[in-house]
C-alpha cells in the first residue's frame, strides 16, 4: 500500500528517481526512512518553540555545558530540516541521514526536552534502514525488524501502563471519566476497569502482529487505538499535546505499511540474524528489547524504554511564594496556580511545556532539577521548593521528594516521603 503510493510520487517530474546504482525497486523500499523524516518534519514545525526558543521561558536543559554554542540553535535546525528534506524528495544517501542524526544529536545536548518519543522513533526507523543490510534477498529482514520495533513500542507501552496512576488518574481522563489527570478515580470501577482495557488492548494488539494469521485482526486493533488518541486528544476532545497527532497518523502508516507485507510468523519473525545483519539485529535487541526490560526496573530513563505517556514517570512542580509571582513574565503568571490560604503559588513543569511548546518536558529528574536552578537564577525567588513525584512500580505509592533552592542557586534535599 505504502509501496503504492511512493511509486506514484515517483513519477512526477522525475523528483524521485533513483541514483545510480540504486535500483528503483530498492529506491521504493526505503519509503520508511521518507515516511520517519517527513514526520519529523511536521512535529519539529508542530513544535516549533521547543526547537528554536521562540517566545519560550521554559529553561532549556542542556546535557553538557555548552551555553556558548546555543546561537547555533537555528542552523542545526536549519540542517535537520533541509536533511530530512533530502531524504523525502532525494534519496536515502548516508550523508542526508548523517547530518539528520548528528543535528538532532547536538540539538538533544541543548535541551535534552527535544528528546521526544515521536523523535526517537523516527531516529531509530532512519538509522534501522541505514545499517540494515541492503541485499535483495534480505527485504523481507529489513521490514521485520521494524516490525519487532513496532511491536516493542506497542507492547512495552501496555506494560508500563500497567501502573496505579494511569489506571486510577490518566485513563480515566482520557476516557471521560475525570476533569484532571490528577484526580484519582480508584473508587469508580467503571473507570479503572476502561483504563485496564486500554493497557491490555495495547498489549494484545502488539501480541496478535506477531502471527500471519492474526495480523490483520492487529492492524485493524492498532489502528483503531490511534484513531481512539487523536479522538481523545485532537481537538473534537480534549485539544492538547497537539504535536502527537501527526505522530498517529504516521504511527498507522508506518504500522500497516510493514506488517502488511509480511510473510514470517511467530518464532520465526522474532528471530534476530546476527550473521548477515549484525548492525541491525544489534539496534533492535539492543532498543527493542534491553532498554525497554531495564526500564521496567526504572534503570533507563522512560522514553528509550517506550514508557510512552503512561504516567509513570518522575513530574515536578515548583511552589514559591506569591511575592515572586511579580517577577515572572505576564505569559507564565497564567500559567501558575494559586494557594491563597498558604499564600504560595504552585508551577507544574508538564503544564509549562506543553502550553508554550506543545509538547511534554523530558520525563527525569535531572532535567526538573536543572530546569529548576535555571528558574532560580533567571527570577532569584526568595524562597523555592521543587517537589519532584515519582510512582514506584507495581505499588499504589507516591513518592515524594522536596528540593530547596537557596539564593545562590545551590540545591538541597529537604524531605522525602511516600504517600
Amino acid at each position: 500500500m505504502i509501496e503504492q503510493v511512493f511509486s506514484k510520487v515517483a513519477g512526477l517530474g522525475g523528483a524521485l528517481r533513483a541514483p545510480v546504482g540504486e535500483s528503483p525497486a530498492s529506491f521504493l523500499e526505503s519509503w520508511p526512512i521518507r515516511l520517519a523524516a517527513l514526520g519529523l518534519i511536521i512535529g519539529m514545525t508542530y513544535s516549533a518553540p521547543l526547537w528554536l526558543n521562540l517566545g519560550r521561558t521554559l529553561p532549556v536543559c542542556p546535557l553538557l555545558p555548552l551555553g556558548q554554542l546555543e546561537p547555533l540553535t537555528p542552523f542545526l535546525c536549519i540542517t535537520t530540516i533541509v536533511s530530512a528534506f533530502s531524504l523525502v524528495l532525494l534519496r536515502s544517501a548516508r550523508v542526508a541521514v548523517g547530518f539528520l542524526l548528528a543535528s538532532l544529536f547536538a540539538l538533544v545536548l541543548l535541551d535534552l526536552n527535544r528528546l521526544q518519543p515521536w523523535v526517537y522513533e523516527y531516529c531509530l526507523i532512519i538509522l534501522l534502514f541505514t545499517i540494515a543490510d541492503k541485499s535483495p534477498d534480505l527485504k523481507e529482514k529489513r521490514f521485520q525488524y521494524l516490525g519487532m520495533i513496532i511491536i516493542a513500542i506497542y507492547f512495552f507501552s501496555g506494560i508500563e501502563k500497567l501502573n496505579w496512576r494511569f489506571l486510577t488518574g490518566i485513563g480515566p481522563w482520557l476516557g471521560g471519566f475525570s476533569p484532571s489527570p490528577a484526580l484519582c478515580m480508584s473508587d469508580d470501577q467503571n473507570a479503572v476497569a476502561v483504563s485496564l482495557l486500554m493497557c491490555l488492548g495495547e498489549i494484545f494488539m502488539a501480541l496478535l502482529l506477531v502471527f500471519r494469521r492474526t495480523r490483520f485482526l492487529g492492524i485493524c486493533g492498532c489502528m483503531f487505538m490511534h484513531l481512539s488518541i487523536l479522538a481523545m486528544l485532537g481537538p473534537q476532545g480534549l485539544n492538547i499535546n497537539a504535536v502527537v497527532w501527526p505522530w498517529n497518523i504516521f504511527q498507522m502508516l508506518l504500522m500497516a505499511g510493514c506488517f502488511m507485507q509480511l510473510q514470517n510468523s511467530g518464532l520465526a519473525f522474532l528471530q534476530l540474524d546476527f550473521s548477515r545483519n549484525r548492525k541491525a539485529s544489534s539496534l533492535v535487541a539492543f532498543t527493542g528489547l534491553l532498554l525497554p526490560i531495564l526500564g521496567l526496573f526504572q534503570l533507563v530513563d522512560p522514553y528509550p524504554s517506550f514508557s510512552f505517556y503512561s504516567g509513570d514517570v518522575p513530574r515536578g512542580r515548583l511552589i514559591f511564594k506569591t511575592a515572586t509571582l511579580q517577577k515572572l513574565p505576564p505569559q507564565l503568571q497564567r500559567i501558575c496556580r494559586y494557594d491563597r490560604v498558604n499564600a504560595l503559588c504552585f508551577l507544574d513543569f508538564a503544564d509549562w511545556a506543553l502550553i508554550e511548546t506543545t509538547a511534554p518536558a523530558y520525563p527525569s529528574k535531572f532535567c526538573l532539577l536543572s530546569m529548576a536552578k535555571a528558574f532560580a537564577s533567571t527570577y532569584r525567588p526568595d524562597s523555592l521548593v521543587l517537589r519532584i513525584s515519582t510512582f514506584p512500580k507495581f505499588t499504589c505509592l507516591e513518592k515524594r521528594e522536596e528540593v530547596l533552592f537557596k539564593l545562590n542557586s545551590q540545591a538541597v534535599l529537604i524531605s522525602g516521603q511516600e504517600q
